[in-house]
């Protein structure tokens, strides 16, 4: 018997299939919930975007400046989070303000990996662990749970999941003619070896699954 791995996910694991826009809107929710949990702080935020795309949080306590939170799309895909503590802070604070800093950056990182399933909530089963395959399940559900609305297929039978293989078959044909990679004079859509579904019936059935249990949903809150 193979003893099972006791290797641990990254901390950031999966974040580079995170999008930007979709991070800020968690990162404001998450600093306006610990300016709740923490009122002996009298935290106040305010955001500021530099002339290189960074996003950051100019984050005051008592009036005071404390931290800098940092969002950054990274070259490679997804974003990077990071915090710097306010310049001129006096070493009598400079511990208490790094803590509290760490402490903020901590709580924004788990609200988003919370959100979107990754770092420390990675380990979710029933979706893949590759961050390119998961993105990958991501899109392909958009696709699936738009037909099934736009068709209104609510029993899911195995002819239903042939239905939607149909349908994703003949969405990517149309998509390929309206970015000209097939003349739509050369009409041969009938042809599946030239033409394959994208996906197969079992994968369709694994990434509904997945769909409907909320764990391909990456802006749920």
């Amino acid at each position: 018997m193979i003893p099972k791995s006791t290797r641990q996910a990254h901390p950031y694991v999966g974040w580079s299939t995170l999008n930007k826009k979709e991070v800020l809107q968690t990162t404001k929710r998450a600093l306006s919930e610990y300016r709740r949990i923490r009122p002996a702080l009298k935290i106040r935020f305010r955001k500021y975007t530099d002339d290189d795309g960074e996003t950051r949080w100019r984050v005051r306590s008592d009036g005071k400046p404390m931290c800098d939170i940092c969002i950054t799309e990274t070259k490679r895909g997804g974003v990077r989070l990071d915090y710097k503590l306010a310049e001129g802070v006096t070493k009598k604070i400079v511990e208490s303000m790094k803590h509290e800093a760490a402490q903020i950056h901590e709580h924004i990182k788990y609200r988003i990996d919370t959100v979107n399933n990754v770092g420390v909530s990675w380990g979710i089963t029933g979706i893949p662990k590759s961050p390119k395959k998961r993105l990958e399940w991501q899109n392909a559900w958009i696709q699936i749970e738009t037909f099934i609305q736009e068709h209104r297929l609510d029993n899911l039978k195995d002819h239903t999941y042939e239905e939607i293989q149909e349908g994703l078959r003949y969405q990517r044909y149309m998509d390929k003619i309206d970015s000209g990679e097939i003349d739509v004079d050369d009409y041969d859509y009938g042809d599946t070896n030239r033409h394959p579904p994208p996906y197969s019936i079992e994968s369709i059935r694994k990434i509904t699954t997945a769909g409907l249990e909320g764990k391909l949903n990456n802006s749920n809150s």
